[in-house]
Order: C-alpha cells, then structure tokens, then sequence
C-alpha cells in the first residue's frame, strides 16, 4: 500500500504532524518543513541536494536504495503518494532522516 507524504489537504487539520527531512549528523531543530502550501523546502528538494552533493547520480541512489530509478526520479518530484518503506531505503542512503513534528498554533 502506498502511504501519501505531503497531502495536499494536510494543512486542513491543526492536530495533524508535519513532515522535516534533515542530515542523520544534524538535531533535528531547524529543518525545513515539507509544505506544498509553500514557505518550506519540499522533499524532493531535499533529496536531490543531498544527492548531488554527495556526487551522485539518479541511477546510483537507486542501486543503493534498492529501488528504480524512475522511484529516485518520482521522490525528487515531490510525487504526492510515494511507498514509505522505498522513501525511507532512499533517505537512509543518502544519509537523511525523516521526521514527524506536531505543529505549533497558526
């Protein structure tokens, strides 16, 4: 089963989590949020500056992960249902975690 990420409708309820992507080497505070509303660096943003910082290619990342490239390709488009688990297999390879966070008050 698929599991989305960034739902266009997330936004809708105040108890829902938001979700950060950071460096595993990093504290989780300051990361940006994954927000299609805007205001936050997306995702996909995120996991291809990572790749391409560590030097890498589309085709490499997915070797690593264990997962298509057309998948590395779809998590660098903010595609908005992504498998967990392969996402994950990505974000590990590339040396991010994925974080949920309650929301503070709007």
């Amino acid at each position: 089963m698929a599991h989305e990420i960034g739902r266009p409708d997330a936004g809708k309820r105040q108890d829902r989590a938001d979700l950060v992507v950071g460096r595993s080497d990093e504290p989780h505070t300051g990361h940006k949020r994954h927000d299609h509303a805007g205001g936050g660096v997306m995702l996909g943003d995120q996991i291809r500056n990572r790749r391409r910082e560590l030097g890498l290619l589309q085709v490499d990342v997915a070797e690593l992960a264990g997962v298509s490239e057309r998948f590395v390709r779809a998590a660098e488009s903010d595609k908005p249902t992504v498998r967990l688990d392969k996402l994950m297999s990505v974000l590990d390879t590339l040396g991010l975690d994925l974080t949920a966070v309650v929301r503070g008050d709007r």
